[in-house]
């Protein structure tokens, strides 16, 4: 996901205002409530908002007056088995939302997306998408059915969506009627194709797959011309291209791409055979990703928000990047982006922060004010929070590692007790936006490291490949290696420091514990994996075998790799407290992996303490959870490494 997609979902935005703090923390529902405001989106005419609004466990679709008002609930979910994603606009009178479902499909629970469409007051629901998917042989919850491709604003009746609705994991393109949802192919699926695109025109022109250890691009100039293969990449080297989106002129195609150790963004004409590559731009330090922004209604392409360059922004469209300027000439020394703007550039909907605090969503107009729509939680933004800083350690075999520190705003005498917090992924990357939970645990009073390890994404090819097969070796040795620098430098105490974590975050909790004996006085795994080669033999149907095998390894061939590298077997070996929490509902990571990791430590005579989510996600969605983590986690910081605040 692009750095600011993540940031919006991470904010946990609330309706009232708090004074800064001293001494005491804060409330642990300000750090565990999912986002009071989620995907703001101007109508067409710029007359009207919808969003997402969450209040406890319930999310409602909303529709507000843009110039001012009450707004109107249209649909709520109570967020068991059932989410809203996001809500983009058809037409002036028409919404669509996507839904995502907790299904069966394949003897595994995944999430199955959807795509509803209704009236801006809630009413004439259609589903375009279906529950079920069949053919001749077997039927399939669909994983993939609210990608929209094009909202072919001169049919307003009808969008282009991308399903897998005739292969399992295969999509197919639709040609789809927003009010009867009946439904005409487009584009036929085709074998190992996961995704497409379509140009400004609503001609699909480009589909991505992946087949064996070899991603590839196939394009096509018209829908008369016949597909052929534009790129095909051994995910083993560090040469993939990728697409992300078309610009104005279907002769335009933005492309991610190696350059110089890193990847930068580039146009090519996808129309001609072996185009060549034009650089837009590149670092020398990250890899430069973008997210194309829309305006309401329409799908010519107005701009990239780039991730990692030297320039924030790539206008496609003159007058979104004057509307930039006014937008930051408005609200100075502050993080801002553009995240709807209706058709004719009159009315734009902002979000607005600075670096490491939550921000805020505003609305205005084009050369006039801006005020504010919905606050991110201004309990917090009011609170002083710990202080957010890049910093840069050596791994022992020489690589620079870029982490992410916090210091709580009281610390108390130095060094401080200290939490090491790895990212999810592995291939994912901390920086230094809002994180609530870095944030949860400095307003406790702990200094906070989340390091950016080997295999880490951002950094360049050469860099997340040096993670591949390492899982239990080099990249918890990294981890391992933050640790002591952060006791090197005076910051930790090395009596009081915690590992914690969520997902691959997890595992390296679990792991490091028993790798590093004495470097940690307790552990913490959320969601976290405990036996690699049993998470890659129940999970085969859902990932690519051969892909798993060049990234983690193989449960046939791999298996001392596997085992070496799993912290089930290595449950002797952990000599701290251990605290383990999973939702039973997990379709990412199956709980049986904790409950497994729980036996081992229990036979071990270790001690360990299992909290069980009843209804709970990989992600921990419901706030609720979310709260018993937090919760649990602070008494477990507390009781072993000492409570930092009175």
């Amino acid at each position: 996901m692009p750095v600011t997609a993540r940031c919006l979902a991470l904010l946990l935005l609330l309706p009232c205002a708090f004074a800064a703090h001293a001494g005491a923390p804060l409330p642990v529902e300000y750090f565990s409530r999912t986002p009071y405001a989620m995907s703001l989106q101007l109508s067409p005419a710029g007359e009207a908002v919808a969003w997402l609004r969450n209040d406890g466990d319930r999310t409602e679709l909303v529709v507000s007056p843009a110039a001012g008002g009450s707004g109107r609930t249209v649909r709520v979910t109570d967020n068991q088995g059932r989410y809203f994603n996001w809500v983009r606009w058809a037409s002036e009178e028409r919404l669509l939302l996507s839904v995502t479902e907790m299904r069966r499909s394949f003897g595994h629970i995944v999430h199955s997306t959807r795509l509803l469409a209704m009236d801006r007051d809630g009413r004439n629901e259609t589903w375009l998408t279906p529950r079920i998917a069949r053919n001749t042989q077997v039927e399939w919850a669909p994983t993939v059915g609210d990608q929209i491709l094009h909202l072919l604003p001169d049919d307003p009746a009808h969008i282009l969506i991308a399903a897998d609705i005739a292969r399992p994991r295969e999509p197919g393109v639709y040609r789809v009627d927003v009010h009867s949802g009946r439904r005409e192919l487009v584009q036929r699926s085709r074998a190992r194709v996961r995704g497409w695109l379509a140009d400004a025109r609503g001609v699909v022109r480009i589909g991505m797959g992946v087949d064996g250890p070899r991603s590839f691009v196939i394009a096509r100039r018209g829908t008369d011309d016949d597909w052929r293969t534009l790129w095909s990449t051994d995910l083993r080297s560090a040469g993939e291209i990728y697409p992300l989106g078309f610009g104005a002129s279907p002769d335009t195609l933005y492309v991610s791409a190696p350059h110089a150790g890193r990847r930068a963004l580039f146009r090519v004409d996808p129309g001609v055979a072996d185009p060549p590559l034009q650089l837009v731009s590149a670092s020398d330090r990250y890899d430069v990703g973008g997210t194309l922004i829309f305006a309401s209604g329409s799908s010519l392409p107005l701009g990239l928000y780039l991730d990692g360059g030297p320039e924030r922004l790539l206008a496609i469209d003159p007058g979104f990047a004057t509307l930039q300027q006014h937008v930051d000439a408005a609200l100075p020394d502050r993080v801002n982006y553009i995240v709807s703007r209706d058709r004719d550039g009159r009315r734009a909907v902002v979000y607005s922060a600075t670096p490491g605090t939550p921000g805020r969503y505003l609305l205005g107009t084009a050369g006039g004010a801006f005020a504010d729509f919905a606050e991110s939680f201004p309990e917090l933004a009011a609170a002083a929070l710990g202080e957010r800083a890049l910093v840069r350690y050596r791994a022992r075999d020489g690589l620079s590692i870029e982490a992410v520190l916090t210091r709580p705003v009281d610390p108390g005498p130095a060094p401080a007790p200290a939490v090491i917090l790895p990212h999810g992924g592995p291939e994912h990357r901390d920086g230094g936006g809002f994180d609530p939970w870095a944030a949860f645990l400095a307003d406790r009073g702990y200094v906070v490291l989340q390091p950016n390890f080997r295999g880490s994404s951002g950094y360049g090819e050469a860099f997340r490949a040096a993670g591949y097969r390492r899982w239990g070796t080099a990249i918890q040795d990294d981890i391992a290696d933050g640790t002591r620098w952060l006791i090197d430098q005076g910051i930790a105490d090395p009596h009081r420091i915690c590992i914690a974590g969520a997902s691959f975050g997890g595992y390296s909790a679990l792991l490091g514990a028993a790798r590093a004996p004495g470097l940690y006085r307790c552990a913490a795994s959320i969601a976290g994996i405990a036996d690699l080669a049993g998470y890659l033999r129940d999970t085969e149907g859902m990932f690519d075998r051969e892909l798993t095998a060049v990234r983690i390894g193989s449960p046939r061939g791999d298996r001392a790799l596997l085992r070496d590298a799993s912290p089930r077997y290595r449950a002797a070996g952990i000599g701290v407290p251990v605290l383990l929490a999973h939702g039973d509902l997990d379709t990412i990571v199956p709980i049986a992996q904790t409950a497994a990791m729980a036996r081992a430590l229990e036979a071990a005579g270790r001690e360990v303490t299992f909290l069980r989510l009843d209804g709970g996600d990989h992600t921990l969605r419901r706030p609720q959870h979310r709260r018993q983590v937090m919760d649990s986690l602070a008494g477990f910081l507390a009781g072993n490494l000492g409570a930092p605040r009175p």
